[in-house]
């Protein structure tokens, strides 16, 4: 889902292949934000257990958990983490059925991170987009 002023969308990942995140137009998620690369991530998921995430070269870069990615190196995410896609914020969410849609964190923890993060762009004097992605069943996900 991404939320600024705008825009409110939900992506689902495949259970198996990839998503291309960035700002050109022949990415699967374009992001609309002067901070992002047109080829900026690429998250691929593997038999609906596994999730990575690659930064593809981008100027800004991409982080896991405040932790700067290598460029061209996969990192494995793990439920509710929150990846900066540039200053575009990003939390993976697993849903237990597509039909599900308000799955973010257990109670309060998506509040949290909300929290924090506005704190961090109002100390940056920044703007705040977030994005949650979605599409792997709770139930395999027990052991991330």
């Amino acid at each position: 889902m991404v939320i600024d002023q705008a825009h409110h969308q939900r992506y689902v990942l495949p259970a198996t292949g990839e998503v291309k995140i960035g700002r050109g137009s022949d990415v699967d998620i374009v992001l609309n934000d002067n901070s992002v690369s047109r080829h900026h991530a690429i998250v691929r998921t593997s038999n609906a257990s596994i999730v990575t995430i690659e930064d593809l070269g981008s100027a800004n870069g991409t982080k896991v958990q405040g932790s700067t990615l290598r460029k061209n190196t996969h990192t494995r995410l793990h439920r509710y983490d929150l990846i900066e896609v540039g200053t575009v914020q990003i939390i993976l969410q697993y849903v237990d059925s597509p039909a599900r849609t308000c799955l973010f964190c257990p109670t309060g923890e998506f509040e949290n991170r909300v929290s924090n993060a506005c704190a961090r762009a109002n100390q940056d004097r920044s703007s705040l987009s977030l994005v949650a992605i979605s599409g792997i069943p709770l139930g395999a996900c027990a052991s991330l």
